[in-house]
C-alpha cells in the first residue's frame, strides 16, 4: 500500500471541517477518516462528487 500512494505529488486542501489531500491516486478526506485509493484518475472526479467539495 505504501508503494502506491505518492504523498510528495498531492495537493492539499485546508477546509473548515479538515484537510483534503488530493494525490494522482488517492484522495485522503481527514473530516470523515477516509482513504481512497484508486488505479484510474477520473475515478478522483467521481469520488469528488461523491464528497460534495
Amino acid at each position: 500500500m505504501k508503494g502506491l500512494i505518492e504523498v510528495k505529488s498531492a495537493e492539499i486542501y485546508k477546509l473548515k471541517d479538515g484537510l483534503l489531500i488530493v494525490g494522482k491516486n488517492f484522495l485522503l478526506d481527514e473530516a470523515r477518516k477516509t482513504l481512497f485509493v484508486f488505479n484510474k484518475p477520473q475515478a478522483k472526479d467521481l469520488i469528488l462528487k461523491y464528497l460534495r467539495r
